[in-house]
This record gives structure tokens, sequence and C-alpha cells, in this order.
């Protein structure tokens, strides 16, 4: 079995090529997988999030359609994942990685956030996903 540090040795070996990447720094080695469709969607729409009083997902203050042609249109690709079958599988992983809206906190920096409840600053290390 490879270890992590052998694969690090073993990218540090390989030389960068451009080609390998999309336009948004996706390896196109995996863009046959749920991930690299659910990045790209991410990629394109950084202002994607979960809010979850409601369970769905908005860019800025539009709700998202979860649906194939929408999914089309968020990820400007075709592969397997983007199939009417599929789509769902991809909207469910979108789902479970999307940074979550609170109302009750706001960030100010990438550790410290505002808590609006008791009016104080709360430091948190790492950032989680929440928006």
């Amino acid at each position: 079995m490879k270890t992590l540090v052998d694969a690090v040795l073993e990218s540090n070996n390989q030389s960068y090529n451009p080609a390998d990447f999309d336009e948004y720094g996706l390896p196109r080695n995996r863009a046959d997988e749920l991930d690299y469709t659910a990045a790209r969607v991410f990629a394109r729409n950084p202002r994607l999030y979960l809010n979850e009083d409601d369970g769905h997902l908005y860019i800025h203050h539009r709700r998202v359609n979860e649906t194939y042609n929408e999914l089309m249109r968020l990820s400007n690709i075709y592969n397997q994942w983007t199939r009417p079958s599929r789509a769902q599988m991809v909207w469910n992983r979108i789902h479970e990685v999307a940074p979550r809206y609170s109302r009750d906190r706001i960030w100010i920096t990438d550790e410290l956030l505002w808590d609006v409840e008791d009016q104080s600053i709360v430091k948190q290390s790492p950032k989680e996903n929440h928006i």
C-alpha cells in the first residue's frame, strides 16, 4: 500500500503540466468523478451556500433549483454525473459540503466570528464550512 509520503514524493517528481488541469485548477484526470463535478459547481459559483433553516441551496439570494438543467448550467460540463439519472447524487454531495448560512454568527476573519446573540467575538479555528 502506498503511503501518503510516497504519494507526495511521487507527485514532486512529476513535472507540472498546465494541460493536466481545467480552467479552475481541478485535475482533468478526475473529470469523470462525482467530486470533480461538485467541485466545478463550487469553483464556478463561489457564493453557493446551504440555508439550514429551509434545507435549500442558494447563490446570493437566489434559490437554486436542484434539477439536471441547473446542474449542467452551474457546472458547465457534461459527464456521467450530469446526466438526469445521476444528477441527484451530485446535489446530495453538494449539500454535504456546502457552506452553511448562519444568522447566529458572522465571520470577521478566517478565525474570528461575531456572536450575534452574546454580542461577543469568538475565536474559532480552523474555519468550518459556515457563511
